[in-house]
């Protein structure tokens, strides 16, 4: 994994545009007839929201992979636009001044850690973002569902309780695995199977964390659900998700319990829980 050092720069000034101009500050203006900023979540400087000088336009199909912190499928990225870790390596920030998914396009957001796009202008999502988990696979940042007869994973950094599996002490008696809890609590096992487990979520999203995975079945029962990603977007001018667009961080749907004739059946697992998506 590349060195991802997190970037300081005491030297930023936050954007002063004079008095008299108060109509172009989306927040306002304070008692100086300047633009009021705002305090930028799960982050300790806020300057470095204006660090982005490029701008991301994603007009195809791109994966953005949070584990070695690179975009795939791209030819390259524009100066101004980059990476960093913050919270210790756990999060990977993707700065730049300007975010635009054009309809029909896709950026698919995978890996271990939660996504944090700082912009010093704007995001405009008029195509897909999306973070959601695929089966047990999480969506960056969540936990994993659980193989069979194994308990779901919880997001990095998350303390959330983990999803039980399924158990079955009788031939006919196999329970399905619990799903994730994250923003509600996790949806009980099939057949008198473990008790979900309560919401967890972190308050405000601070810090930024991922969904839960669901607990896999019993016996050759299927997997659990992964759980979806963490995303947070903090765009100095404005957030715009136009008609069509969308923001996705959904869990995965629990796989079905399997059946051969040497063995008896098994069950299903739990759901994944949904993520997180921090607009501000």
């Amino acid at each position: 994994e590349r060195d991802l050092a997190i970037v300081r720069a005491p030297d930023l000034a936050l954007p002063d545009v004079g008095r008299g101009v108060c109509g172009d500050c989306p927040m306002g203006c304070d008692e100086q007839d300047r633009c009021r900023g705002f305090q930028v979540s799960n982050i300790v400087d806020p300057r470095l929201i204006l660090r982005g000088s490029g701008g991301l336009v994603v007009n195809g199909e791109l994966v953005l992979d949070t584990t070695t912190a690179e975009l795939r499928g791209s030819q390259g990225l524009a100066p101004g636009v980059g990476f960093y870790s913050a919270d210790g390596g756990r999060v990977v920030v993707l700065y730049a001044s300007r975010l635009h998914i054009v309809p029909g396009a896709t950026l698919r957001v995978v890996g271990k850690r939660p996504l944090q796009v700082l912009l010093s202008d704007e995001a405009l999502i008029e195509g897909t973002l999306d973070l959601s988990a695929k089966g047990r696979t999480p969506g960056a940042g969540g936990g994993a569902g659980g193989e069979r007869r194994k308990d779901g994973e919880v997001g990095l950094g998350s303390t959330c309780a983990v999803a039980y599996a399924g158990d079955a002490e009788g031939a006919w008696d196999a329970t399905g695995g619990s799903g994730g809890s994250f923003a509600g609590r996790g949806g009980d096992g099939g057949k008198g199977g473990p008790r979900g487990r309560n919401a967890c979520a972190p308050k405000a999203i601070v810090p930024l964390v991922g969904g839960t995975g669901g607990g896999g079945g019993a016996r050759i029962g299927g997997a659990g659900g992964g759980g979806g990603g963490a995303l947070q977007i903090s765009a100095w001018r404005r957030i715009v998700v136009a008609a069509g667009g969308v923001i996705n961080a959904g869990g995965g749907g629990g796989g079905g319990g399997g059946a051969v004739l040497t063995e008896a059946p098994g069950s299903g697992g739990g759901g994944g829980s949904g993520g997180a998506i921090l607009l501000e």
